[in-house]
């Protein structure tokens, strides 16, 4: 069976919105405070599937193309945090919801399948942040959707994701600044159904950022949706907070002459949002696809620590071998 909406149509005209933004970057804080809106239910974990399902339907797809898929997505962390959370996925209800074999339906299908608490009318969505390497795509096969892009300075998300996994720096924020301009330089060509916001602002006045977010999404705000309801992190400085925090920055214990190589690499994007700099830099610099590799050889220990401490051994590296083999999801 082919995709049926491949020639990228577009889905359902249920609205949809999708948050995106690189991990540590508030995507969690922000989708928790959206969710206190009673017109707003975005799911509890990310599902980072979009890009894969894409692939899946690149191909032609027999009758058993949702056994197929529910065989190599039934590992997937989103699945498995759901297992975790007691509030494990139906894949027949998942099944019945899909209206054609393509990435689109499929995905509106798993995201209705995973809410079938909320109410018609309800903006249902999905907070992921892989998903910040397909806007173009999600922008186009969701004509009625609305995205939010939630940018946080660059030199805190490569030193956030060192506490948190280990991670080289400079491949960090050389991923960052790839990723957030080539997500600006996507969404913005879709103005009227994109937003921006950054990290810093949602921090220092969550009601100012909420207010503009509800304005854009077309829903009445209440300043109580300021309120975190529980925690909405896992990991780092804000791990088991029930509140916004205004945290020192990293930077601040970081040597001059490393932080100056880290805003070398970030310059772009730096202007692009209104980051100023901390040091002296004299030109900008780019890694190349060489060194990118063989930083990432690096993090490799970390990632895998990371996993296999939260799914356990047999899980953990599982989905650390999917993902080798290029079923990252």
């Amino acid at each position: 069976m082919t995709s049926e909406l491949s020639d990228g149509k577009g889905v359902s005209p249920e609205k949809f919105l999708f948050i995106v933004g690189l991990p540590r970057s508030g995507t969690k804080l922000l989708r928790n405070l959206l969710n206190n809106h009673p017109g707003i239910s975005l799911l509890r974990n990310e599902t980072d599937i979009y890009p894969y399902l894409l692939e899946f339907f690149a191909l032609d797809r027999g009758e058993e193309w949702f056994e197929e898929l529910w065989g190599e997505v039934k590992d997937a962390k989103f699945v498995l945090r759901r297992e975790a959370d007691g509030h494990p996925l139906d894949p027949a209800l998942w099944k019945s919801l899909c209206s054609s074999a393509s990435a689109p339906d499929v995905f509106a299908a798993l995201i209705k399948a995973a809410t079938p608490e909320a109410g018609p009318g309800v903006i249902l969505g999905d907070k992921s942040p892989l998903h910040v390497r397909c806007v173009t795509e999600l922008m186009r096969d969701f004509p009625n959707a609305r995205m939010i892009h939630i940018v946080r300075d660059g030199r805190e998300v490569a030193l956030s994701a060192v506490d948190a996994w280990s991670k080289d720096p400079l491949r960090a924020i050389q991923q960052w600044t790839n990723s957030v301009m080539t997500a600006h330089n996507a969404g913005s060509r879709h103005s009227e159904r994109f937003l921006e916001v950054r990290f810093e602002d949602l921090k220092s006045d969550p009601g100012a950022v909420l207010e503009r977010a509800c304005g854009f999404l077309g829903v009445s705000y209440d300043s109580a949706m300021a309120q975190l309801k529980g925690s909405a992190e896992g990991l780092g400085r804000a791990k088991g907070q029930a509140k916004v925090l205004n945290l020192p920055d990293r930077t601040d214990d970081v040597p001059p002459a490393k932080l100056q190589r880290m805003e070398e690499v970030f310059a772009p994007a730096a202007r692009q949002f209104g980051y100023a700099f901390k040091t002296q830099i004299t030109r900008e610099r780019v890694l190349g696809p060489l060194e990118m590799k063989l930083r990432r050889i690096g993090d490799l220990r970390g990632v895998a620590k990371f996993h296999i401490d939260q799914f356990g051994w047999r899980d953990g590296l599982r989905y650390l071998w999917k993902r080798g083999n290029g079923t990252r999801r």
